[in-house]
């Protein structure tokens, strides 16, 4: 793996680029809502939303888990997609994201649908807004992690041996470490 420093500024953007932008753009839906002051909690339609947003989040998270043993299956057949597997393990990271945004999406939904009952203004006035912010911090990564796996399943594979971080941005130099820690 180069280090950062062999990198060049345009690409060490595009790495924290590519793994913060979700929660960049959640942060600025949040403040959109908070300056506008859009509050749909009380609407009489929120249970329909509320609903169609479990629906669409278990569908996503479904066909996420489906995924993953397909493309764990495509590393026994492809040489070029077991080389991105074991040496970059940021598709899984983006994976279990996706997952763990997903449950805590699910998590959120169901609070909505007692937020009536609680007599906690702070609560009644920021629960939409943080609702509309982590679903599109789901519906982002989300599409991070699909578009990570179709370059790795669509990509050339004599592309990757020139560069293979151009595939899915590596890891620094420092989550590897952590990585491995954790598995010793």
């Amino acid at each position: 793996m180069r280090n950062f420093r062999e990198w060049g500024w345009f690409r060490i953007i595009g790495y924290w680029g590519e793994r913060f932008y979700p929660y960049f753009i959640a942060i600025v839906v949040y403040i959109f809502t908070e300056k506008y002051n859009i509050n749909y909690i009380s609407s009489e339609n929120i249970q329909d939303a509320l609903d169609s947003i479990m629906n669409m989040t278990s569908l996503i998270l479904g066909f996420g888990g489906a995924l993953i043993p397909i493309v764990i299956g495509l590393k026994g057949e492809s040489e070029f997609i077991r080389r991105i597997l074991d040496n970059n393990k940021l598709f899984f990271k983006y994976f279990r994201e996706m997952i763990m945004g997903g449950l805590l999406l699910i998590a959120i939904t169901i609070s909505i649908y007692f937020v009536n009952d609680i007599d906690n203004e702070f609560l009644y006035n920021h629960a939409f807004k943080v609702w509309i912010s982590m679903i599109v911090v789901f519906i982002m990564q989300t599409y991070r992690s699909i578009m990570a796996m179709l370059k790795m399943i669509f990509y050339s594979g004599r592309t990757i041996q020139q560069n293979p971080e151009d595939i899915i941005p590596a890891e620094s130099e420092l989550e590897r470490e952590n990585r491995n820690n954790h598995i010793e």
